[in-house]
């Protein structure tokens, strides 16, 4: 049974299929609507779909009736997120799907951990999602999950890039993006970061003028400064949104029903939902500074592609599984240190060793399929609430698979990338932000210990007194709503953690 909300992501339906998103053909053309539907409408068994998937370069979700049961595809990031019960239910929003209620012990590990379940759970035990890069298949047998791609790569996969031939690739790309854009506002979320003002740089490029930035910033003006200087030496107007402001604040809350319906949406039963950018659209919106058309075009990325995270945990080319499992867990887990997803790492990083994958691009390939497809992209899922469509230029295929491909060597350092920006960015007399590295493993563990031992009310305050964007005074009611509900005031120390208690308490209480 197909459960799908035509209101959420636009789908559209013919005959037998039903698609949202869109894709590039071959030739560079857009897909969407019935043109996507036609797209996949050959699809007969999952080794047609698996090929049609691969051959999809773009961001949908597509569902087909067949015979005997069901089948079901995402993207390579599962932009569209799909969901899925023992019963032959299928559904974008895991509400609509019967469920007993019970946890999912792993999903909700890795939600304490990270702030967003493992790929493929939710944090009920029996509704399951689609894992990026995946064909699903249902008949009288059950569930059966393919995948079809990864970001996994031997090192006789690999292959060399200069900034010169990266540069060819990254034309093609925006000028398949901005072709389908036909002329439409764009609106980029930019920061003083080299993703955001490589996406505003490749548009300038483009002579492509309809375009607004915003940046969300508070007391620490070097985030605003950054982008700023950006915006104004390319030529597009550029707007603050400064959360500490009563009028903006009071936008979080100003419709409660509407942010139940905002928090339910993103939550989606994977995790906790963000506030800023939910204010930063309410607050453009009521300026009048978006067009009803408007293409928001985040510059999510950089870090994965670039080798940045490799740099931040320091793991080198003769990386073991246990240097892997130590970085991820004390450096890509924000908030608890737990066994069971130690011992999760631990079987992923072994199993993909002895299949003869370096521990690097396992590495690698582990932030694709759980910080950037549930971390960073159900972030953006607030644009889809809010009735705007979204590109991802630097997730286009193309990107995805020259990055996959590449040697530690050309990873160590960022080098590529950073070569590549210094290039890009000369005319425009930007400067390259530093890679930097982070703190050892080591030294988080250790300041992770630290923290256990301190009292609770003054980890608190030291927090508070840093709040360069306004989060801990936004998420203020939140708290309270909380600790009302723990029954004794949160224990919460940053307005992230606040947020992924405060989701767990309305799931807990069936408010999902």
């Amino acid at each position: 049974m197909i459960k799908l909300n035509s209101k959420t992501y636009r789908w559209h339906s013919r005959a037998n299929v039903h698609v949202c998103g869109f894709c590039f053909d071959a030739a560079g053309n857009m897909l969407r609507g019935n043109q996507l539907c036609a797209f996949f409408a050959e699809c007969t068994d999952a080794a047609s779909l698996v090929r049609r998937a691969r051959e999809a370069n773009g961001l949908f979700g597509v569902v087909i009736e067949v015979s005997d049961g069901l089948m079901a595809a995402t993207d390579r990031l599962r932009r569209y997120p799909l969901f899925y019960n023992d019963r032959g239910e299928l559904s974008d929003m895991p509400q609509a799907l019967h469920s007993y209620g019970e946890w999912d012990e792993i999903g909700l590990a890795f939600y304490r951990a990270s702030g967003a379940v493992l790929p493929g759970h939710t944090l009920l035990n029996d509704i399951r999602q689609l894992p990026p890069a995946s064909v699903a298949t249902y008949t009288s047998g059950g569930w059966a999950i393919s995948p079809y791609a990864s970001f996994l790569c031997t090192t006789s996969e690999q292959r060399a890039c200069t900034p010169q031939q990266l540069d060819e690739v990254m034309l093609s790309v925006f000028r398949r993006m901005v072709e389908s854009l036909d002329g439409r506002q764009v609106v980029v979320p930019l920061t003083s970061g080299n993703d955001s003002r490589l996406i505003l740089c490749m548009l300038r490029r483009m002579n492509y003028s309809n375009v607004i930035c915003y940046t969300v910033a508070g007391a620490d003006g070097n985030e605003y400064d950054g982008a700023h200087q950006a915006a104004e030496q390319l030529g597009y107007p550029h707007y603050k949104i400064d959360m500490r402001q009563d009028e903006v604040r009071a936008l979080c809350y100003a419709v409660p029903e509407d942010f139940d319906r905002y928090y339910r949406y993103v939550g989606a039963l994977t995790n906790f939902c963000w506030l800023y950018d939910y204010v930063a659209i309410r607050r453009m919106q009521a300026l009048h500074l978006l067009a009803d058309d408007a293409v928001f075009v985040p510059g999510h990325s950089g870090d994965t592609f670039s080798g940045g995270h490799l740099v931040k945990a320091d793991l080198r080319a003769d990386a073991t599984v246990r240097d892997a499992v130590r970085r991820m867990v004390y450096i890509g887990n924000e908030y608890e240190v737990l066994p069971e997803v130690r011992e999760v790492l631990r079987e992923y990083f072994s199993a993909t060793m002895q299949a003869g994958y370096p521990v690097y691009s396992a590495y690698q390939n582990w932030m694709v399929q759980h910080r950037q497809a549930h971390n960073i992209l159900n972030a953006i899922r607030v644009y889809d609430y809010c009735g705007y469509d979204v590109r991802l230029p630097l997730w286009d295929n193309a990107l995805y698979d020259l990055f996959a491909r590449l040697s530690y060597a050309v990873l160590s350092g960022c080098r590529l990338y950073t070569g590549y920006l210094q290039q890009l960015f000369a005319p425009y007399q930007l400067p390259v932000s530093p890679v930097h590295h982070g703190l050892s493993w080591f030294k988080i563990a250790c300041r992770k210990q630290l923290k256990h031992l301190l009292p609770k009310p003054l980890l608190r305050r030291l927090r508070k007194t840093y709040d360069p964007i306004g989060e801990e005074m936004l998420s203020r009611p939140l708290g309270d709503e909380l600790s009302r509900w723990l029954g004794y005031e949160h224990t919460c120390t940053n307005s992230n953690e606040l947020l992924l208690q405060w989701y767990l308490m309305r799931v807990t209480e069936g408010q999902v």
